[in-house]
């Protein structure tokens, strides 16, 4: 028993550490690029249900056969009817949210987990900070793992970002993240952590500047949501120490100059170009615009993977016109009937959740940070931390990750 145990949180440290560091990679699978979170995903589930380590949850069971039906019929209209679907886009889908059915039989590895990713983020920090002020010293900025690993690595996003059009300097990804957005979106999982859970003061003096590094609206969004609660429920001394630290490293930011191109990205959401439109306005806009002329498709949908090539647009060596949330792409590629599937996800993150606040967080991550349905990073990152162990016993969560 205890070797299996061994066993079991040996390979959670392996999810810890692949949702933080195994973000890039990828192993061919036929003509389609699979990141190496999926295959590592499916090979630790079923050797943890081997080890009794997890178990298939019977309402998340129970709603995913009901989703799936919804799909199956939706997507089935499509294929008949409709040019241009994707088959791999629909079984890529089917196949990708099956770990959700499975949760762990008890809080007691929920620390583990937490600070084997807290661990991973502070390395990956140190990590950023070094990689953005070595170019103060006339080191280049490098892709290494695209020049090392090119054919194991997507090419899908853009892993080095300048600071401005003309600049010398680049954002911070920490080398292993998909995008500096990507960093900043984990390092605020981060600080919410410590500030949720940990309380230490000395990771967050690691993290903030991180975060600042990266240049990035969308962390910090996430942040300042994660916040918000905190007014409510921490003591005055602690919430003072907290705002001092806040304050000290984002008056450096300003004073250095450089806080201008975060707070610049803020007029971004009135230009079509612009990466806050193409993600927060483009999406909704364009499927409004879809609605209004074609009503019928309100229904089924437009079909499976349809929605990259007839929303998003863009191409090969362009700008998409959009980037849409889970909402859109559900509704646009399946429709109301296939709409189920969003209930499944949603129940998945808040029924019996350890926390509400930290999974309004991880929600907001996936369904609004992140880039789609059917991006694995984010999704297995929201999985790990908190859909994975869930309240089975009603217990207010503390003692389990102390």
């Amino acid at each position: 028993m205890y070797r299996r145990e061994q066993v079991g949180d040996f390979l959670l440290i392996v999810l810890g550490i692949t949702i933080v560091y195994g973000q890039r990679f990828v192993l061919p699978l036929g003509e389609f690029f699979v990141p190496i979170i999926v295959f590592i995903m499916f090979i630790i589930i079923p050797i943890w249900y081997y080890l009794g380590y997890v178990f298939i949850n019977p309402i998340r069971f129970i709603l995913y056969v009901l989703a799936l039906l919804g799909l199956i019929l939706s997507a089935g209209i499509a294929f008949i009817y409709f040019r241009g679907t994707s088959i791999f886009s629909f079984l890529y889908l089917v196949i990708l949210y099956i770990p959700i059915l499975f949760v762990a039989r008890d809080n007691k590895r929920l620390g583990l987990l937490m600070k084997t990713f807290q661990t991973s983020m502070l390395i990956a920090a140190i990590i950023g900070i070094i990689q953005f002020l070595s170019q103060f010293i006339g080191i280049t900025h490098v892709d290494l793992l695209s020049s090392l690993l090119g054919p194991y690595i997507t090419q899908l996003y853009n892993f080095s970002i300048r600071l401005g059009f003309g600049s010398g300097l680049y954002k911070a990804n920490a080398i292993f993240f998909l995008e500096p957005s990507f960093f900043s979106q984990w390092l605020s999982i981060a600080i919410l952590i410590e500030i949720y859970f940990y309380r230490r003061f000395k990771n967050l003096i690691v993290f903030i500047p991180a975060l600042l590094f990266t240049f990035s609206g969308t962390g910090l969004l996430v942040l300042a949501v994660g916040l918000i609660p905190i007014i409510f429920n921490f003591n005055f001394w602690y919430l003072f120490r907290l705002s001092v630290v806040f304050l000290l490293f984002v008056g450096l930011f300003f004073l250095s100059g450089y806080a201008e191109v975060t707070y610049s990205r803020l007029e971004q959401f009135d230009d079509p170009n612009a990466s806050a439109y193409i993600r927060f306005i483009a999406p909704y806009k364009l499927y409004s615009e879809y609605l209004r002329n074609n009503p019928e498709k309100i229904w089924f949908g437009a079909g499976p993977g349809t929605v990259d090539t007839d929303l998003e647009g863009g191409g090969e060596g362009k700008n998409p016109r959009a980037l849409s949330p889970l909402y859109i792409k559900m509704l646009y590629e399946y429709g109301i009937a296939g709409f189920g599937f969003f209930v499944f996800i949603f129940s998945s993150f808040f029924w019996r959740t350890n926390s509400i606040l930290f999974s309004v967080v991880l929600w907001i991550t996936y369904s609004i940070m992140g880039t789609g349905l059917l991006n694995p990073i984010t999704l297995y990152l929201c999985y790990a931390l908190g859909m994975l162990f869930i309240n089975l016993d009603k217990k207010p969560l503390g003692h389990e990750i102390a």
